[in-house]
């Protein structure tokens, strides 16, 4: 155990810690002196009062730091290249978006053929009289062309998300 030295208002108090922690008591110490200090006038003879003061604002403040909401988190910034620094990442930021761009386009164009053969199965099955093994080929096909149309729409929601 180590021993700290603080020094709150016009007296000395000797307090003890665990080795290692010396700097961090005495910084603790230093913002209740701060804080004590801002009592003013407002001291009174008795230092215990002083004290309970002090610790009501450190209180108070604690309560407001808890109860505030907690901060929004800042954008990470761009690495400061100067400008062409900023504008190589600009430009990697707009490739990036118009390459999930064309991907979202591709799996559009892939869900709505889909969508447009399933519709033709769906129609041949209806006006066609098919056998017996004929249709449990047809129901695959359709099951098939069903999960992937669904593999599409999951694609392009992910895309949506991300963009």
């Amino acid at each position: 155990m180590s021993q700290v030295k603080l020094t709150i208002g016009n007296r000395s108090y000797t307090v003890a810690c665990p080795d290692g922690q010396e700097a961090h008591i005495a910084k603790l110490g230093s913002m209740i002196d701060q804080r004590y200090s801002a009592l003013g006038e407002a001291h009174t003879p008795q230092e215990t009062q002083n004290l309970l003061f002090t610790a009501l604002f450190l209180a108070d403040e604690l309560d407001e730091a808890k109860s505030a909401p907690p901060p929004a988190a800042e954008p990470a910034p761009l690495a400061d290249d100067g400008d062409k620094g900023k504008a190589g990442k600009k430009a990697e930021l707009k490739a990036e978006i118009e390459e999930l761009r064309q991907s979202e386009q591709k799996l559009t164009d892939e869900r709505d053929a889909l969508i447009e053969e399933l519709n033709a199965l769906k129609e041949a099955g209806d006006s066609a009289q098919v056998d017996m093994f004929g249709e449990d080929v047809l129901a695959a096909r359709l099951e098939e062309l069903a999960s992937r149309a669904e593999l599409c729409a999951e694609a392009l929601e992910g895309n949506g998300a991300s963009s």
